[in-house]
């Protein structure tokens, strides 16, 4: 029948009507005729909106639109009775006769009466749709299924042209086998928006869907839609729902406007290619908010000009129950053949929508990068641990490559995981427990430059707390292994010789320090040049006992050699440990050996139990009360000789009478009392700093010696911590109360009267007089003299002082060296500084010390103080105790010329 044999019934009122259908049906060869089943429909069609045309009756038919429905006979005539009700507006109804099956050809005659008044009249052309057909199949090559399987670009697909608006109905036919409907497939399609001119579509997102159809086991699925009009066409996907579903199909457009149907043939420019993966235990690393991304192969992406792609990543198994919430990013890369470690926001160009899906695409314009670099293409799941099988497609419009890095040259990569906690849980380098942390070393064979990555994992049992972590680097120092037993480390028979860690950390050898931060990773890049000795690497926290469980990675290119040079499990700590606390009160904090009262700090006696010379490491630190991390005192020490003997002692300008080159022999073993530059072994600067640290190398030969801890300015108040590391075991104590000097001090001042200068004057008599008891024999001891420190350091006088011996007179001053038993045993030379001082052997029980200045009337105020190996009594010459004096005033006047002068014969 032709398809335009449509019939439109108008009535007037309510009536029955009966329609016959008679097929003219052709003659066979044998003289029979060849009957189809045939049938009529009467239709019903919706109301329509005002002002449309008549044909757009038939655009939204459903079921209950057909009134009645004949029965299909295989008979020459086919008679249907129907009653028909007026239909609102005057609408008609439409009358389709119609064969069982598609494809059967015959002429018909139709004829309907009635006893009441209708009219009936055959729809005209310009009644009819405007018609486009096109024809096709699935198999294995074409049948993809619909757009939630990744493999649906295989669906065949159809441009639409639309230039005028228009109302469409499109409609999808399936041929079943021997007309069976258990044979169908479940179809549908899908009508979308594209830009493209040529090529097929290539992301079917929700917001390019205009309309799709239902997917139904049917011989026809339909769809209505009005369609503006478009500069680019339209595309038509038509789909079985599951892939590899075969069969042939029509697809039929119709409209009120012209349009054009066909088939895409493909744009000859764009290109495709395909790699697959696979998310294993090794490389399911997760998107990049975990630190485990790294783990995720990367595939380059090779441009030479500005180039749209369009990669389509698709996960692989369609059988599985589960899908992973996967993705991928687009990154400009750093290296030509290295994979990226690390997602930096100026490198990232795109990250794809992470969803539980089978595919996931964009599209994307992309500019060649400098130097010929290549772009990244990193797929990953939503979180690290999903396995499963993928499939990279990337499509583009200009000629690519697509390689996956680091199949040819990629990164070296050591690893350590540990728990850092306890006793290891020393603290960041300003800690004073820094060292007691585990230390990873390495050896560089070529120069080059390190990536690492430390992350911390959750503590289970501290919920909702991560450590502040960091990472230092530092060159071991040729002295801290055992060098002279082997090379590099090795014993003479070959045997692998732990090093030491490393216990000195300053300018000299820190290579680099990442920032202390509670993020889940610390990232820190590193050059380093090859050295036989080893780098020492130290994942620490911020503060001592804040525990935290960590991975790290290091990452080198594979061209550099690096290796372990141990591993933590056989890494052990060879070092002696010395460690001692001590204070800094009102009673010993003295300064710096610049002030005067530098005597009072503690010193501390250092010794060779061993009696083997070693080279030594001394650590000052100070502990710093919480939250005062910005008040530090400026700290230092002094390590000084104590058994150096001769030697010249100067201690400001004075020298004494000791012999050359070193202390007197009865003060070898003691603490120190005169620090000239002679004495001082070694000494730190003073700094501002939570640690202080000098090496120095002991001779047992020359022990013990004295450690003098000091601030840099006297009354200043504190804890500190001194340890020593040494190769060779060290003892670290306070000296034996029986080498201790006895101190006695006593003050004074030169004012008014009392300021009366040297001996070469008259008034020398006025200065005060200090009177000395000893208890017992004294064999030595030592006068020191100290006047306060001036600014800037300006004197107005020289400073000195004698001794004289008293033994046997009274403890009246002393008048001079006319009076009877009594001796001038020393007078210090007198010099412009604020300490003099002198040591002494032999002296008598008693005896009397005199400060003086060189001039009469300079006032100062002073303090004496006597270190001796017996006790002594300072006690100050008073008028109680004094001479009585008595004071007469004459003068010698010339005589006159008229008195005479007699002198009397010799």
């Amino acid at each position: 029948m032709c398809i335009r044999d449509r019939f439109l019934l108008s009535v007037e009122e309510a009536c029955t009507i009966t329609f016959t259908l008679t097929q003219n049906c052709p003659e066979e060869v044998d003289g029979g005729k060849k009957v189809f089943p045939v049938g009529l429909y009467v239709v019903h069609p919706p109301a329509l909106l005002p002002g449309e045309p008549f044909r757009k009756l038939v655009t939204k038919l459903t079921r209950k639109d057909f009134q009645i429905l004949s029965p299909f006979l295989a008979s020459e005539q086919v008679v249907l009775e129907a009653e028909l009700m007026p239909l609102p507006g005057g609408i008609p109804y439409v009358i389709i006769p119609a064969t069982r099956h598609p494809g059967m050809e015959c002429s018909f005659t139709l004829h309907a009466k009635s006893p009441s008044n209708f009219s009936m009249e055959q729809m005209q052309p310009e009644m009819e749709w405007h018609l486009e057909c096109a024809t096709g199949f699935f198999d294995e090559h074409t049948s993809g299924g619909c757009r939630h399987l990744p493999t649906w670009r295989k669906n065949p697909q159809y441009h639409l042209w639309v230039r005028e608006p228009s109302t469409c109905v499109i409609v999808m036919h399936q041929d079943a086998a021997d007309h069976e409907d258990d044979d169908l497939n479940s179809i549908g399609f899908y009508l979308a928006k594209t830009t493209q001119m040529k090529r097929q579509k290539l992301t079917l997102w929700k917001e390019d869907i205009l309309c799709k159809s239902k997917f139904e086991m049917k011989r026809t699925v339909e769809q209505h839609v009005k369609l503006p009009a478009s500069e680019t066409p339209y595309i038509i996907i038509p789909s079985t729902y599951d892939m590899g579903e075969h069969g042939n199909f029509t697809l039929r457009i119709y409209s009120d406007q012209k349009v054009e149907l066909g088939p895409v043939v493909g744009d000859p420019d764009w290109s495709a290619q395909t790699l697959r993966g696979e998310w294993n235990l090794d490389t399911a690393g997760g998107n990049r908010s975990h630190h485990t991304w790294r783990r995720n192969d990367q595939y380059q992406l090779w441009i030479t000009e500005p180039t749209t792609i369009l990669p389509v990543l698709s996960q692989s198994d369609h059988d599985v129950q589960y899908l992973a919430c996967f993705g991928y990013y687009i990154l400009k890369a750093e290296y030509k053949h290295q994979r990226s470690l690390q997602v930096k926001p100026s490198h990232l160009c795109h990250t794809s929508r992470f969803e539980p899906s089978y595919e996931v695409t964009t599209k994307k314009v992309l500019d060649p990068l400098p130097d010929g670099l290549p772009y990244l293409i990193v797929p990953c799941t939503q979180e690290p641990g999903e396995l499963a099988e993928f499939e990279l497609t990337v499509h583009a419009d200009k000629p690519i490559r697509v390689t996956k890095a680091g199949d040819e040259m990629d990164w070296g990569r050591l690893k350590w995981a540990d728990r850092v906690c306890g006793a290891c849980a020393g603290g960041a380098p300003h800690q004073p427990r820094w060292r007691a942390n585990k230390q990873i070393m390495i050896r560089v064979h070529d120069d080059t430059t390190l990536r690492l990555y430390l992350q911390q994992e959750y503590d289970e049992s501290l919920p909702g707390h991560l450590a502040k972590i960091g990472l230092v680097v530092a060159k071991q120092t040729a002295g801290e292994h055992p060098g002279a037993e082997g090379a590099e480390g090795e014993q003479p028979d070959g045997r692998s010789v732990p090093y030491r860690n490393l216990v000195l950390l300053d300018s000299t050898n820190s290579c680099a320090t990442s920032t202390f931060s509670s993020d889940m990773e610390i990232r820190l890049k590193v050059s380093l040049e090859a050295s036989p000795d080893p780098y020492v690497i130290i994942p620490c926290s911020f503060d001592p006992d804040d525990p935290f469980t960590y991975n790290l990675e290091l990452f080198h290119p594979a061209e550099h050699r690096v290796e372990p040079v141990c591993n933590m499990d056989t890494w052990h700590q060879d070092w002696h440990v010395a460690m001692i606390h001590g204070s800094w009160t009102e009673e010993t904090s003295g300064g710096c050996r610049h002030h005067p009262t530098w005597q009072n700090n503690v010193q501390y006696r250092i010794s060779t139990p061993s009696n083997e010379p070693t080279r030594a490491l001394v650590a000052l630190n100070q502990i710093v009360p919480e939250g005062r991390h910005n008040h530090l005192l400026s700290i230092g020490m002094y390590i000084c000789h104590t058994r150096r003997a001769g030697g010249d002692h100067h201690a400001g300008c004075c020298i004494s009478p000791t012999p050359a080159n070193g202390r007197h022999p009865k003060a070898l073993g003691r603490p120190v009392v005169l620090m000239p530059s002679s004495t001082i072994l070694t000494k730190s600067k003073f700094a501002n700093q939570a640690e202080v640290v000098l090496e120095v190398e002991l001779d047992p030969t020359m022990t013990p010696y004295t450690l003098i801890p000091t601030t840099y300015e006297p009354d200043e108040l504190g804890d500190f911590t001194v340890t020593i590391y040494s190769e060779k075991p060290v003892a670290l104590e306070l000296f034996d109360q029986a080498d201790l000097w006895h101190r006695t001090s006593a003050a004074g001042c030169w004012e008014g009267k009392s300021a009366g200068g040297t001996m070469t004057g008259c008034t020398w008599r006025n200065n005060q007089q200090f009177l000395v008891h000893t208890t017992g024999k004294c064999d030595f001891l030592q006068i020191s003299f100290i006047i306060p420190k001036l600014a800037d350091n300006v004197f107005d006088s020289q400073i000195g002082f004698s001794v004289i011996d008293v033994e046997n007179t009274s403890n009246r001053r002393w008048l001079g060296t006319g009076q009877a038993k009594s001796k001038l045993i020393k007078t210090v030379s007198f010099v412009t500084t604020w300490q003099i001082q002198c040591e002494m052997e032999d002296l008598p029980a008693k005896f009397m010390v005199i400060p003086a200045t060189m001039d009469p009337g300079i006032e100062y105020t002073y303090s004496l103080n006597i270190f001796s190996d017996v006790p002594c009594t300072i006690q100050p010459v008073t008028p109680d105790t004094d001479w009585h004096e008595t004071l007469f005033e004459a003068s010698w006047d010339k005589p006159s010329e008229s008195e005479s002068v007699s002198v009397p014969d010799p």
